[in-house]
């Protein structure tokens, strides 16, 4: 590993959790009453209420691999779809105390593919799941199991159920509190009786069903968005005349889950509300961000016979972050305190509070100079990769939250500020003397400003890209995905860092073309035509090196094979010598792979952010500043326009590298005129790689995977990805 020496030589990853206790819910949301039968207004008489959060690890990642829509708790347990690919899937079962690791039941889905779950409580008290989706003979089927694996019945069904069920994936199950059955797809609501047998369905009258359950006095409502997508309707369906009645404006994003008393809960980004569809109200529970909750990450809440509020909360783009269970229950407002100075809480990974090459020399250098405020980095001690978030959550839950916040990744700015987590740092920006807008590169504002605010800043950046060898790859300056998929064609011996497995390939396909199957302005998904499913078929029929060889690179560097590798690009002398010494050849910078080949850039970068519950902000943005004023040693693309022009002047003259590989230090070459021009022409196509993209491309390779293992046909997979990511689009709307 090779690093120029300086404090900020690498940031490591902070992965923050930031759960608050005995915090109240603020007061409650002022809503504007309609008409009673176009809106369930408000409850004007709701009452402040607070709640302590708990926070458990379900235990499930990185062992399982939970399918995302199939989360469902019943008494004490939570049950989940294991989803390893077609014929490979189990149902598991966890504790809700987090105490031991899920287990599998001894349910038989050797023939099946489960795309919903639920489970209920029966007379006894006994876990019955039920479960639906396709058999390997292409078929829907509807099925219920007994807890100890016993098929209490599976009903098949004809060809005409089965082509309408396989147009429509089924994503959610619910029972009435009588036994009979309901499936939701984006398009219909199907009946089922107790035994699974078809009753019939109710098409839906709007753009699309957002979600479906049970009240608990027998009723079904369903959740949909209107034609316009502008509005949220919720409706109880009529299952003696299968039809939908009491159409009523609601508020949340449509997800509907289970409550007590007759009550619904249901959400949005933001914070969590509870309904009571005969009455006619709703009314806000809490804030998700005054517990630092994130909305998004929300995949199922229920409200338990105690009446304590469960949430189920996992990050989709992560597949190793913990599940986590967050359960609420009312309490009593705490207090925070204070000692001496304002303490500023910096909480990072253990090792980076090092004076040499970590945050400890600049803190130290703050707390010297400051009589009003005190930076404290607190550490968490990490024993491998896989306790990172119980470690963090662990210490989050028992302390007070942090002041100031470090973003690995710019993208979490989108996610942390739509919770309203982060403090907007414009106005702090306007009045400081060395850290204004002005002062930063024009592509970098244009980057990290949301409607006008900045809501985290950064002193550096990089550029995330695809590179090899001159020699293997051409003098173009970009490809297309078709000279893309070529290249591999002739290449069929290429190396890759992360390998060049099914899924990576169609990962970089998607980083520089996705716009090609979406049309944005309609926000319409357009995986089942020809374009997508040309695509799948091409990648699968490639014979590459699926094998990681992101440990041992410099060797492999050194057989002469093709390459490729994905790289961030973060300082000039990275397009130098110094990388073409390692390649041993001249290397290009080609960017992702897109239609009209021009090279596709993304940016890479952490920002500093302050924490909207900060009790100092002042202080806080203070130390950013101070942080920020250190400069760069060496040659790192600097966000500041004074500090980049320097370093590129820098590299330009030559610089001493310190490789930490061979504890020695090393002359570079001098940056020529051709590799400066390069860089300032690659930052100048730099794009944004939006959460939203991110999300996408994981729904997309999640159930590419079956397709590539031969699990699922190219039909059904481009239909699946086609209907999960529509229902992500509709979801997702802007009002």
């Amino acid at each position: 590993m090779k690093l120029i020496v300086n404090y900020k030589g690498t940031l490591a990853k902070l992965f923050l959790f930031i759960f608050l206790i005995f915090v109240g819910c603020g007061q409650t949301q002022n809503i504007e009453e309609k008409d009673i039968d176009t809106l369930i207004f408000s409850c004007p008489d709701s009452t402040n209420k607070s709640y302590v959060m708990e926070y458990t690890d379900a235990q499930i990642t990185p062992d399982f691999k939970p399918l995302s829509n199939s989360f469902c708790v019943s008494g004490e347990k939570l049950y989940f779809v294991d989803n390893q690919g077609m014929t490979m899937q189990s149902i598991c079962e966890a504790d809700l105390s987090g105490t031991e690791k899920p287990s599998k039941l001894t349910v038989d889905l050797s023939d099946v593919f489960v795309e919903a779950l639920t489970v209920e409580a029966d007379n006894n008290g006994d876990s019955i799941i039920y479960c639906m989706g396709r058999t390997v003979a292409e078929n829907s089927f509807l099925a219920a199991y007994s807890e100890e694996g016993e098929l209490l019945f599976r009903k098949d069904f004809d060809e005409s159920l089965s082509k309408a069920l396989q147009n429509n994936m089924v994503y959610k199950l619910t029972l009435d509190g009588e036994g009979n059955i309901c499936a939701l797809s984006s398009a219909c609501l199907y009946l089922f009786d107790k035994d699974g047998e078809y009753q019939g369905e109710v098409e839906c009258p709007g753009k699309g069903y957002c979600s479906i359950e049970g009240c608990g006095d027998g009723k079904i409502y369903v959740t949909y968005h209107s034609e316009d997508g502008q509005k949220v309707i919720l409706s109880e369906c009529d299952r003696v005349y299968q039809r939908l009645v009491s159409d009523k404006e609601v508020l949340g994003n449509g997800t509907l889950y289970r409550g007590q008393n007759c009550t619904l809960l249901t959400a949005d980004n933001n914070s969590c509300y509870i309904m009571e569809p005969n009455k006619d109200r709703i009314y806000k529970l809490f804030d998700f961000n005054n517990y630092d909750v994130s909305g998004t990450k929300v995949q199922f809440a229920v409200q338990n016979e105690a009446e304590e509020f469960i949430f189920i909360s996992w990050h989709l783009l992560e597949q190793n972050e913990s599940v986590e269970i967050i359960s609420f229950r009312e309490t009593k407002e705490g207090e925070r305190s204070q000692d001496g100075r304002q303490l500023l809480t910096f909480l990072c990974m253990e090792g980076m509070s090092d004076t040499e090459y970590g945050y400890g020399g600049v803190v130290a250098e703050f707390n010297k100079q400051s009589d009003k405020y005190r930076v404290v980095i607190e550490e968490v001690d990490i024993d491998g990769n896989a306790e990172i978030y119980v470690a963090f959550n662990t210490r989050l839950m028992s302390k007070d939250s942090a002041d100031i916040i470090y973003m690995d990744d710019y993208k979490e700015i989108q996610v942390y500020q739509r919770q309203g987590f982060l403090e907007n740092l414009s106005p702090y920006l306007e009045k400081s003397e060395v850290y204004r807008k002005e002062y930063l590169l024009d592509e970098i504002v244009n980057c990290l400003e949301t409607d006008g605010n900045i809501y985290g800043i950064t002193e550096s950046f990089g550029i995330d890209t695809l590179m090899g060898r001159k020699s293997q790859l051409g003098e173009g300056i970009g490809w297309t995905v078709e000279e893309f998929l070529n290249w591999l064609r002739l290449n069929p011996d290429a190396k890759g860092y992360f390998g060049l497995s099914d899924e990576v390939i169609l990962e970089y396909c998607l980083m520089g073309n996705l716009e090609e199957y979406l049309d944005e302005e309609q926000r319409k998904a357009l995986f089942n035509e020809e374009a997508f499913r040309k695509l799948m078929q091409e990648v699968k029929n490639l014979q590459n090196d699926e094998t990681l060889y992101l440990f041992d690179w410099d060797e492999t560097l050194k057989t002469g094979d093709p390459v490729l590798q994905r790289e961030v690009i973060s300082y000039f002398q990275e397009i130098s010598g110094e990388t073409e010494t390692g390649y041993c050849d001249e290397s290009v910078f080609i960017g992702y792979p897109c239609n009209d080949g021009v090279p596709r850039y993304f940016w890479d970068m952490g920002c500093l952010g302050i924490l909207s519950r900060s009790e100092c902000k002042e202080g806080a943005f203070e130390f950013i500043e101070f942080f920020l004023q250190n400069e760069l040693s060496g040659d790192y693309y600097s966000a500041r326009k004074i500090q980049f022009d320097a370093a590129m002047q820098h590299a330009s003259t030559g610089v001493s590298i310190y490789d930490y590989g061979t504890k020695e230090e090393r002359e570079i070459p001098d940056m020529t005129e051709e590799q400066r021009e390069r860089q300032v022409e690659m930052i100048s196509l730099a794009t944004q790689d939006t959460m939203e993209n991110q999300t996408i491309r994981t729904m997309i390779i999640e159930e590419a995977r079956a397709y590539f293992a031969g699990d699922r046909t190219l039909e059904d997979t481009c239909r699946i990805i086609q209907n999960r990511v529509q229902l992500y689009l509709d979801e997702n709307a802007e009002d």
